[in-house]
C-alpha cells in the first residue's frame, strides 16, 4: 500500500480511530492496556537494510521506483500524532481508545500493528477486571494469562463471529510512561 501511495504521490494526512465495534452481552466493557508497547512500536518503526533487501525481491513490488527502496524506506519514520485514553480506563463499544493522525502511508502501515500491540494486553486487563468484580470483595488467589479470552475466543473455545476489536495507539516525542497518558492529550513522535 505505501508503495502505491508513493508512486501516486499521495501524501495527505489520514485519521483513524481504534475501537471495538461490538462486545458480547456478558462483557460490556474493556480495560485499556498495551499503550506503552504501542508507543514503543511507533517510536522505533524503521526499515532495516535486510528488510528493504527482502522487499526488493517481492514480485508485487518489482515495478516500484528505485528511489522508493533507496531513499524513502531507509528514511521512513512515524511522524504522526496520537491521542489515547489513559491506560487502565474502562471503555465501551464504539468508544475510541486511540486516534492516529499521520501521513497516509504511515497511518496505513501502523493500523494493523497497533491493533496487534494492544488487543492481547487489553483482553488480559479486561478479564482481570471481570475476575475482581466477580470476586465481590473476596480474595483472588490467581489470575493467569492462559485464562484470558479475547472477544473472538469465548470460554467455550469455539470461534465467535468476528467483532473487529480495533484498539489502542499513542506516540510520544519523549519516552512517556503509561501514567503520563491523559485523556484528550496529544503526543508527537519526531524521527
Amino acid at each position: 500500500m505505501i508503495g502505491g501511495y508513493y508512486v501516486a504521490g499521495l501524501a495527505g494526512r489520514a485519521t483513524f480511530d481504534l475501537f471495538v465495534r461490538q462486545l458480547p452481552a456478558t462483557r460490556n466493557f474493556l480495560v485499556t492496556a498495551g499503550l506503552e508497547q504501542a508507543l514503543d512500536f511507533l517510536e522505533s518503526l524503521r526499515f532495516t537494510g535486510e528488510e528493504i533487501d527482502f522487499l526488493r525481491t517481492v514480485p508485487a513490488l518489482a515495478n516500484l521506483p528505485r528511489a522508493f527502496f533507496d531513499d524513502y524506506l531507509p528514511a521512513f519514520r512515524f511522524t504522526g500524532d496520537v491521542w489515547a485514553i489513559d491506560e487502565g480506563t474502562p471503555v465501551f463499544a464504539h468508544e475510541p481508545i486511540m486516534r492516529v493522525t499521520a501521513p497516509l502511508a504511515e497511518a496505513q502501515l501502523v493500523e494493523t500493528a497497533l491493533i496487534a500491540e494492544t488487543m492481547f494486553p487489553t483482553s488480559v486487563a479486561s478479564r482481570a477486571a471481570r475476575v475482581i468484580e466477580a470476586a465481590a470483595g473476596r480474595s483472588v488467589m490467581e489470575f493467569g494469562a492462559r485464562r484470558a479470552r479475547t472477544v473472538s475466543t469465548p470460554a467455550s473455545g469455539r470461534r465467535a463471529p468476528p467483532t473487529s476489536p480495533a484498539l489502542v495507539r499513542r506516540p510520544s516525542s519523549k519516552r512517556a510512561s503509561a501514567s503520563a497518558f491523559r485523556c484528550r492529550e496529544r503526543w508527537h513522535i519526531h524521527g
